[in-house]
């Protein structure tokens, strides 16, 4: 890769010129001392510390260069303005600069006095250290910090020369002291530093060779270190910087993060997660298999916390910040956690969400009889809009008829309340009857495959098996049909109550894009159905009373208006009295 260096004159490139003439002691990079010493001891003690100034240097010789190496000739090692220097042939420079001063005692003294007059006048244009010469042959902080990082303190003078008889072809600077000296590869040095960090009490199973810097800021922020002092410790201006990508989030047996229902009764686990902590813990079984991740890096949170994140946010609909706060996790932890909590629940809707059997028909047509004396009911049908955030397209399609954007949601239950049929993925301006005609629930009796009558409001079209009210009823007949059908109705307006009411964020509107406001949906009604079942959103469901009643024999006619027929029949024969 070249890179083309380009002169910025001081007026524009005020904010880099001004850091690059700024001394800081947090960025100037060294080994830990102690470390130092302990290396020196079982090892040896190099020589010279390259790479180094005044303010990080470990050894009483240091070399600080001022300027750029130059050839014979006296020109420029490379093209001006052009560069495509690794590391290893940076140092290979620099020994080769150190070697070609008269003694390293005069290159230290022209060095420092160098320094020091730089210092005193800032403005003098001087490159005065080997970050500057490295910046003019175009590399750019990050190879400038690996650079002084890895070599501060341990390069010595002499290495190239005393290893040339065994370097053979390699460039690598490291090579291994056992026989046949291969170059020490990247997999060695991360199997050498996480050695170090396991020595340190970290667990390498989390936190990855890379990840050192993320496990000692992690761990001090755990213990209750202050945030200016993590950032002094780690060169950090901006506190964005550590919260946005070395602040992760820990296993429980590694820095004390504990399960949330443990220190909660039973009737505050149910206010604050909607359900009891038996079926958060069957929920959790259900998905804890796609919520596991194969290793632990990146600090992934435990299967039953992200589910208890997911089921805080359908609870609340409130904002991530203030979820991961009450749970002490990050903001984006929670986002993720919520997205595949609701992913897995969606997907377990063939199981929770499904039409009855016509062997189950008879004990819900009694049900239905019970209320209000309307026959051969096996659901009820409704919409309901959910409430969401402006759509990034097509934005007025999404616009419904209370002036809001939404998701017109279709949904249909039994007399339990319990959702036989959920379709959430038309927008808010989509009528309630295109909906169902669009529907599997519609091809379900179109088809033949399922017998009886559903109900519905004055929103859907009458077929034979679909029955709405009249609207301008003329007899006794047609008005008790009507006060029936409303009485009827009652259930999916009470099953769309405590759906809502258990999830809040149903209620108030959800906060993300349309496709994921449909998922979310699904999943809710996923958990509704799931705690039907549980007998943990409901706690008593009354029993049909008696003998089951028998499907009633409706006119076989056909034709247009076949749906009218079959409606003025049940009338006059159910309601005729």
């Amino acid at each position: 890769m070249w890179l083309t260096a380009v002169h910025l004159p001081g007026v524009e490139n005020v904010v880099a010129d001004r850091e690059s003439r700024m001394i800081r002691d947090e960025t100037e990079w060294m080994l830990n001392g102690k470390l130092f010493k302990t290396l020196t001891c079982v090892y040896f003690k190099p020589h010279i510390d390259l790479f180094a100034s005044r303010l990080n240097k470990q050894l009483e010789q240091f070399h600080y260069r001022p300027g750029m190496p130059k050839n014979p000739d006296g020109q420029s090692r490379r093209p001006a303005g052009h560069t495509s220097m690794g590391h290893t042939e940076l140092v290979s420079n620099h020994l080769e600069n150190v070697c070609e001063t008269t003694t390293c005692s005069e290159t230290i003294q022209n060095d420092a006095a160098a320094e020091k007059q730089s210092y005193k006048s800032p403005s003098s244009g001087k490159k005065t250290s080997s970050d500057a010469s490295l910046m003019t042959e175009g590399c750019g902080y990050s190879a400038i910090n690996t650079a002084r990082s890895a070599l501060s303190g341990f390069i010595i003078v002499d290495n190239m020369p005393k290893t040339a008889d065994i370097r053979g072809d390699t460039t690598k600077l490291l090579l291994m002291v056992r026989k046949p000296h291969n170059a020490v590869t990247s997999q060695i040095i991360a199997r050498w530093i996480k050695r170090v960090m396991t020595e340190a009490g970290i667990d390498t199973n989390i936190f990855s060779a890379h990840s050192t810097r993320s496990a000692a800021t992690s761990a001090a922020k755990s213990m209750g270190l202050s945030l200016t002092s993590i950032m002094n410790a780690a060169g950090w201006s901006n506190s964005g910087t550590f919260q946005k990508f070395y602040n992760k989030t820990v296993q429980c047996d590694n820095f004390g993060l504990t399960n949330p229902m443990e220190s909660l009764s039973e009737d505050e686990i149910f206010q604050r997660y909607r359900f009891r902590s038996a079926t958060i813990f069957y929920i959790c079984g259900l998905i804890a298999e796609g919520l596991v991740h194969q290793t632990r890096r990146s600090c992934p949170l435990p299967p039953l916390l992200q589910v208890l994140v997911a089921l805080r946010f359908f609870a609340t609909g409130s904002f991530y910040q203030l979820i991961g706060d009450s749970l002490s996790v990050s903001k984006s932890a929670v986002g993720r956690a919520v997205r595949a909590v609701t992913s897995l629940l969606s997907a377990l809707t063939p199981r929770f969400i499904k039409f009855p059997s016509q062997n189950d028909f008879p004990l819900i047509r009694t049900k239905f009889y019970q209320l209000a004396g309307f026959p051969n009911v096996v659901c009820y049908v409704d919409g309901t809009l959910i409430r969401i955030q402006c759509p990034k397209q097509n934005e007025a399609e999404f616009v419904c008829r209370k002036g809001y954007y939404a998701i017109n949601v279709q949904m249909a239950c039994d007399a339990s309340f319990r959702f036989v049929n959920c379709v959430a993925k038309w927008p808010g301006s989509v009528h309630d009857s295109r909906v169902f005609r669009e529907s599997s629930l519609a091809r379900l009796f179109e088809t033949g495959a399922r017998n009886g009558i559903i109900l519905g409001d004055s929103g859907y079209a009458l077929k034979r098996y679909l029955m709405v009210p009249y609207l301008t009823p003329s007899t006794r007949a047609q008005e008790k049909f009507n006060t029936s059908l409303c009485r009827t109705r009652v259930v999916i307006e009470q099953a769309f109550g405590i759906l809502k009411r258990r999830f809040p964020c149903l209620q108030t509107g959800l906060r993300v894009e349309p496709d994921r406001a449909c998922a979310v949906i699904v999943a809710c009604t996923v958990l509704h159905n799931i705690g039907i079942e549980r007998q943990d959103i409901i706690d008593v469901i009354p029993a049909a009373q008696g003998q089951l009643i028998d499907e009633v024999a409706l006119p076989a006619v056909g034709g247009q208006h076949e749906g009218k027929h079959v409606r003025d029949h049940i009338a006059n024969v159910f309601f005729g009295h």
